[in-house]
């Protein structure tokens, strides 16, 4: 008999607030040990705001969220990110005045042992060897870097606190056509490599083709769910995100 994976995130009934606006209106999602999760919808569908609500950005006012067995629904940001949740933003977010090399180490912050050199370096090492490019870049200033190259160093930072899951907020956005599939053929790396992702993307045939799973949201409520490929064939997502 095959075990059953171990839920490694689990969103219930979740509903999310701006002011009096409510952006969720009862989420319920799972993320699995060693799944890629894909969130597709249109533009204010409420995929961001859903990764606000897990990382602390946005408190839920109703609802619950587990990760690994705990509740995290009210912890604040840096306990998330202390617990094991780490985000690569949408817009990238990075310090523009300050070296690749210093924006990957401030993804070490929350680390309780982001003084210890050795396992700082091996870090670098890797997403250096996820990102050849970064190693060639890593005295320059991030902000004089192309938009794949940033997004490269944003994915890194967020690696940099050794996340137990991912969060990716539109890493395709704004890349031309061969960074976005090298950025995918990451995400597929980085998933090899044992790191769980919940995935936002407005892209949502390439988001579908990485993923193993997927929720399609509109207006803040989950209008499917099912298995990426039984997302592709599905003729509602083909008209609609997938421009068929």
């Amino acid at each position: 008999m095959n075990a059953q994976p171990q839920t490694i995130l689990e969103l219930e009934d979740v509903h999310t607030y701006y002011g009096s606006i409510q952006a969720l209106k009862g989420i319920s999602l799972t993320v699995d040990q060693g799944e890629i999760v894909t969130l597709i919808g249109a533009n204010g569908a409420g995929k961001s705001t859903t990764l606000r609500s897990i990382n602390g950005l946005n408190s839920p006012r109703r609802g619950r969220i587990q990760f690994q067995g705990r509740d995290i629904t009210h912890a604040s940001a840096h306990d998330i990110v202390e617990q094991g949740i780490s985000q690569s933003p949408e817009g990238r977010r990075l310090f523009p005045r300050m070296s690749v090399l210093e924006n990957l180490e401030m993804g070490t912050f929350q680390r309780g042992d982001r003084g210890n050199r050795k396992a700082v370096g091996e870090d670098i090492d890797r997403v250096y060897e996820l990102f050849p490019r970064l190693a060639e870049r890593k005295n320059q200033k991030a902000g004089t870097l192309s938009g794949g190259e940033q997004q490269m160093v944003a994915i890194g930072r967020a690696l940099m606190a050794r996340p137990k899951l991912l969060l990716l907020d539109e890493p395709s956005m704004g890349l031309a056509p061969i960074f976005v599939e090298r950025i995918f053929e990451i995400i597929r790396e980085i998933n090899s490599q044992g790191t769980p992702i919940l995935l936002v993307e407005q892209n949502a045939l390439m988001a579908l083709d990485v993923a193993n799973r997927g929720y399609v949201l509109e207006t803040g409520k989950i209008a499917l769910a099912d298995d990426a490929k039984k997302l592709k064939q599905n003729e509602q997502v083909q008209k609609t995100y997938l421009g068929a």
